[in-house]
């Protein structure tokens, strides 16, 4: 009957337990489980502290085309969801989605990624989302931003009027099957580009941080997820 008594008393202990450290975790991460950090942004908009796909702000994470939500081995017009035609050399014919000029398919007018495009809301949910252009210029112009090494990885750090920052990690890019210009950074915004065949982005290397406006959306890039 002690024995009983005593299992059952730990056993609550245990579970007790278990809801504090819960709380505590929720209390700490109230977005779904992830991390983000306060840049005193005017729009008061926080930042991730790391990429979608990765653990540490170290890592890389997942590559994504333009409006893809899943990772895969080629990136190119010819496997892009949203190529409706491909020109016999493989190059860009038509688009079937975010269409501005008849030029390159029927025109939608959508600059916007949907919801069910944005691989941040997809993926993390929890009111996560890809940064717009908009946001992407907000941090440019209200953060000072340095290259550094961390843990031997190079990256750029964003640091904010209220003195925190994030730390976004150089990876290169994806385009056919292959990774290039590993020395650099690409990273999506859910911006269409001014041309339908680009994605607006952040680029960034050791000599240049800037708006990347001429990612084709077809290759694969980085994203760091922002939420309101």
């Amino acid at each position: 009957m002690k024995k009983t008594i005593f299992c059952s008393i730990l056993l609550l202990s245990v579970l007790v337990l278990a809801v504090s450290c819960d709380k505590e975790e929720n209390e700490k991460y109230p977005y779904g489980g992830y991390d983000y950090v306060d840049l005193g942004l005017p729009s008061g908009l926080k930042w991730a502290t790391v990429n979608v796909g990765a653990a540490k702000m170290v890592q890389a994470g997942n590559f994504y085309a333009w409006g893809e939500t899943e990772t895969k081995e080629m990136y190119n017009f010819v496997d892009y969801k949203y190529c409706s035609a491909t020109n016999a050399d493989s190059t860009l014919k038509t688009l079937s989605k975010y269409v501005t000029e008849s030029e390159w398919g029927s025109v939608d007018n959508l600059t916007q990624l949907d919801e069910a495009d944005d691989v941040a809301r997809q993926l993390w949910g929890n009111g996560w989302r890809m940064p717009t252009l908009a946001d992407m210029n907000e941090l440019l112009e209200n953060c000072e931003h340095v290259n550094e090494a961390v843990n031997g990885v190079s990256g750029t750090r964003f640091i904010g009027i209220n003195g925190n920052s994030i730390f976004l990690p150089w990876a290169g890019t994806m385009y056919n099957g292959e990774l290039e210009y590993p020395a650099r950074a690409y990273y999506w915004t859910s911006t269409l580009g001014e041309d339908s065949r680009f994605g607006e982005g952040l680029f960034m290397s050791a000599k240049m941080c800037m708006r990347g406006n001429q990612f084709f959306r077809c290759s694969g890039r980085l994203v760091r997820p922002v939420h309101d």
